[in-house]
């Protein structure tokens, strides 16, 4: 075997072995963790908002050719929830402009 690879090894059997090591290894994984957690939901709550977003300017642009709410919910067949930003536009648009 290697001299370099035997060193290796043997100090890698002294790591494992040894508590405060193990303790230090399994904090950074848990920290690793969470960091990717954070970045997941981070990452969700942006396709929403830019879902949302997306959905505003859609309903905006059909306003602008004067066509009814109804109109609009029936042609991009919107569920309740999407309804009611329909229903609220005006306010939407309003805190949009805020940000």
């Amino acid at each position: 075997m290697d001299q370099g690879l035997y060193q290796f090894a043997q100090q890698y059997q002294r790591n494992i072995n040894d508590p405060e090591t193990l303790n230090a290894y399994y904090g950074y994984l848990m920290e690793c963790m969470d960091e990717k957690e954070r970045i997941d939901t981070a990452r969700e709550e942006g396709r929403e908002e830019g879902e949302l977003e997306k959905l505003i300017g859609l309903i905006h642009r059909k306003m602008l050719k004067n066509k009814t709410r109804e109109q609009i919910a029936d042609e991009l067949e919107l569920n309740e929830a999407e309804a009611e930003i329909l229903e609220n536009f005006d306010k939407y648009t309003y805190l949009l402009r805020q940000e």
